[in-house]
């Protein structure tokens, strides 16, 4: 049993020395089930349990591919409805472009970034989505999309 867990996460798990957050990359269905936190502290002890369901994801879904002429818009959707209270983090290559917290947003808090998506970059609070308006060539990579609450990471 404990050999199939390794296995099973085997480079998929990152722990937050600082928070305690647990986070689980490239999850998959194999990942569903009660996870439970024990926090043991000058003899108290609290657990807190997490049900976690996976649903599939196709390699498709997963791993999407857009284009888009230079000139046009383009939407890049999560598809998934999240706590309103969740901060989802936009990413373009490894390097932070927007944030959604609550009724809160900030697109390209850095130098580098403002200059490369000056006021092209927009955010639904509903959906969480992106939208590039006018690319160029220069926004081909890759995008990713993180998403915390008090209960989940997801990526």
């Amino acid at each position: 049993m404990f050999r199939d867990s390794v296995e099973r996460f085997r480079d998929r798990l990152k722990l937050d020395h600082q928070t305690g957050s647990l986070t689980i990359t490239n999850i998959t269905n194999t990942h569903s089930g009660l996870y439970i936190l024990e926090i043991i502290n000058t003899g108290n002890t609290r657990e807190n349990i997490f049900n976690i369901s996976v649903r599939g994801v196709s390699a498709a879904e997963r791993d999407e591919v857009k284009s888009a002429k230079e000139g046009e818009s383009v939407t890049l959707d999560p598809g998934i409805t999240e706590n309103p209270n969740a901060l989802m983090m936009w990413y373009f290559n490894d390097t932070l472009i927007a944030e959604i917290s609550g009724d809160q947003s900030k697109i390209c808090t850095d130098v580098q970034c403002k200059e490369r998506f000056r006021d092209r970059l927009k955010l639904d609070h509903q959906t969480g989505s992106l939208t590039i308006t006018n690319t160029r060539n220069t926004d081909s990579g890759l995008y990713k999309l993180q998403i915390n609450s008090s209960r989940i990471s997801i990526r």
